[in-house]
């Protein structure tokens, strides 16, 4: 047997380099690739790390595995990579393996590139390895080669695939908790921050923690160009057996009743997944969401937190002019004097059924706003068909419903909702999306709120030949709406997938909140672990309509703050036509101090993650020097509590005291902040 080190430079291969006598490791110089030969049957190792050493790997290029050290807790090992082709085909399973290394930089940093080469007559499977200094963390994925002049074709693929008892080690855990995030947010989604001892797949990322010392590992993928991507895991006793991050993840929670579509060419790739151990599982999400921006940025907004109004909270389907107009009417005439509005602009927003008006009315309607000095706003959903006969005419075109829907491979139609889904790529239906927007630019719309765009990102078969994927279509038709609306257009996506991003400047936490506790509770949830997205994937988090009508003086102020501390679009959802809603919408929406919170657009982040399926009840934000604290009653009986400020805010002396926002009433500070609330009650601190 004998074994030794290929060097190359500037790609040429220029010898061979033994290991000096003595030494545990081959000395070439830095910047050279080092590819390591083997011969015969011996078994050999490397291991590569970032500059300060706290995130190593280490290559067995016998047995094609690997292990993964990151910091001073979490440890994984025996891990290999797979791809479902016309059969299921492991790293592991190659006769031939091999690593090179050397240094790279992108837009994550500097780092120590390493390529797992594994080969089988016919098919090369590369590991992708970047260790990065700072932050410290690790990004993998999977590439799959053919070797002859043949596609390949997957509808699964994984670059990280454990499955030993406890081969993930996330160190001493007395909460082991594990958070799984929805894929998006129709369907009363919820995020689940339950415990590690279960079986589980959490969408695109996943966050393994102890509650009570908060260390932890984030697993989340940080590119979304082709597949829905999944974190598979299997907890038992606080230690991980299984734990596969993975594109393929077509499901009941992503709606799909399709397979994944397949993936096809000579050379497939799998979307790349950054692993991060943290102190803290919160900051280590802000810092995975943080990763994603620097690949691919928010959609830029230069505005301020928008606040206004929208129909469907509680007039919906009852649209008319005649509402409408009052509704401008009143929010001119008595909410803007009373200082709701943000930078002297409120929206005024038509949802679903603004085509109740007649053209004329629409246009009216526009004029109106523009005149009291509002910015109108409309709806459009641009990827359903909510008819039933899909052998009418597309606008009146040539081309009928049915040739313009998602199918299955055996052709049947897609339904969701009650919507059919249409294909994103026909240029039918790009056409009528050109058309409706060319419509709302000829009215000056200001503000476009776009629903059930996860139809979009349903597994199906598409016009274009050149999209396989669910993903890769919604980047199709989201890239083809932006393209096709005017600059400085509010773009607020309400039912859709949390990635791919940047197609909008607001995205839903969750949908069809009105304001009873159920609906905060059900919001909290959304944002509570959700926070980390706003103003980094995207510019706010909207915390859905605000309507107060019809609910408790505790239920509406409680309702109020989860909008204004949520990160945030300030939208009114009453019926303030009439004059049943307008006394409390006076009242809770012109609170200087709370609209002050609104205007921040920063989302405030939970305490704790042990909730399980449900809310946190405790959140904080620090912003501009500024500290607050916003605590929820979610239950129908009055609590008392008492919170450890020191357990809130990380370092720094305790307040001397706090103020109340919604009374101005003044509490001392210290180590514990107690909380006297009543049923679905809520206060709102800010420290003194």
């Amino acid at each position: 047997m004998g074994m030794g080190l290929a060097l190359r430079h500037e790609g040429k291969f220029v010898g061979t380099a033994k290991r000096p006598r003595g030494r545990r490791c081959f000395v070439v110089p830095r910047g050279w690739v080092v590819a390591l030969l083997l011969a015969g049957t011996a078994a050999a190792a490397q291991d590569f790390r970032n500059a300060d050493g706290s995130v190593r790997l280490h290559l067995d290029t016998h047995t094609g595995r690997f292990d993964i050290g990151l910091g001073d807790r979490v440890t994984i090992r025996d891990a290999y990579g797979g791809v479902q082709l016309d059969t299921y085909v492991r790293t592991i399973d190659c006769p031939q393996h091999a690593a090179v290394g050397d240094d790279a930089r992108d837009a994550l940093g500097t780092a120590r590139r390493v390529e797992f080469v594994h080969r089988r007559p016919g098919l090369t499977l590369t590991q992708r390895f970047l260790l990065y200094d700072a932050p410290p963390c690790l990004t993998v994925e999977l590439l799959a080669e053919s070797g002859a002049d043949t596609d390949l074709g997957a509808t699964w693929i994984g670059p990280l695939v454990v499955d030993g008892a406890g081969d993930v080690d996330l160190g001493p855990l007395a909460d082991p908790r594990a958070l799984r995030v929805p894929y998006d947010n129709d369907a009363w989604s919820r995020y689940v921050a339950g415990t590690l001892n279960r079986t589980d797949t959490s969408h695109e990322v996943a966050a393994f923690y102890d509650a009570d010392s908060r260390h932890g590992l984030i697993v989340g993928a940080v590119s979304h160009d082709t597949w829905k991507n999944g974190i598979f895991f299997q907890g038992h006793e606080g230690r991980l057996d299984k734990l596969n991050a993975f594109g393929g993840a077509a499901d009941a929670a992503s709606h799909d009743s399709a397979p994944h579509g397949r993936v096809s060419g000579r050379r497939i790739a799998s979307e790349r997944f950054r692993l991060a151990a943290c102190d803290d599982w919160r900051d280590g999400l802000e810092q995975f969401a943080d990763a994603n921006a620097l690949l691919r940025p928010a959609l830029p907004w230069g505005g301020g937190v928008p606040f206004g109004w929208n129909s469907w909270g509680k007039i919906g389907r009852a649209l008319t002019y005649d509402k409408a107009a009052a509704v401008a009417q009143f929010l001119h005439d008595e909410l803007l004097p009373r200082g709701f509005a943000n930078d002297g602009t409120l929206y005024v927003n038509l949802d679903s059924y603004w085509d109740n008006l007649s053209a004329a009315q629409l246009r009216d309607f526009v004029q109106l706003c523009r005149r009291l000095g509002l910015k109108p706003g409309i709806y459009w959903a641009p990827f359903v068909y909510w008819g039933d006969n899909l052998a009418r005419r597309v606008d009146g075109g040539d081309v009928t419903w049915r040739e313009v829907v998602l199918t299955r491979p055996d052709g049947t139609p897609l339904k969701l909702d009650g919507g059919y889904a249409l294909d994103a790529t026909h240029p039918a239906v790009q056409a009528r999306i050109a058309r409706m927007l060319a419509r709302f630019s000829a009215l000056h719309i200001a503000y476009v709120k776009l629903d059930f765009l996860s139809h979009a990102a349903l597994e199906g078969r598409h016009f274009d030949p050149a999209v396989q994927t669910g993903v890769q279509a919604y980047h199709h038709g989201m890239s083809f709406v932006l393209a096709h609306l005017d600059p400085g257009v509010f773009v607020s996506l309400s039912i859709a997938p949390l990635f791919p991003h940047g197609y909008g400047h607001a995205r839903r936490a969750g949908c069809d909140a009105f304001g009873s506790l159920q609906d905060t509770e059900y919001t909290l949830n959304n944002l509570g672990y959700g926070w980390w997205a706003s103003g980094r994937l995207y510019r706010f988090t909207d915390p859905d309509h605000l309507v107060l009508q019809g609910f408790s003086p505790a239920e509406q102020r409680s309702r109020v703050t989860s909008g204004a501390m949520g990160g945030t679009v300030l939208l009114n959802g009453d019926d303030l036509s009439a004059g049943a809603a307008r006394p409390a919408v006076l009242d809770l929406l012109t609170r200087g101090a709370i609209l002050d919170v609104a205007r921040l657009g920063r989302a405030f982040r939970p305490v704790e993650g042990r909730s399980d399926e449900h809310a946190p009840d405790t959140f904080v934000l620090e912003a501009d020097g500024r500290r607050y604290v916003a605590v929820f009653n979610l239950a129908r009986r009055e609590v008392t509590r008492s919170i450890d400020v020191r357990r809130c805010f990380a370092g720094g002396a305790a307040p001397t005291a706090w103020r109340e926002l919604w009374d101005g009433g003044r509490v001392d500070g210290g180590a514990a902040l107690d909380v006297t609330l009543p049923p679905a009650g809520c206060a709102l601190y800010q420290a003194e």
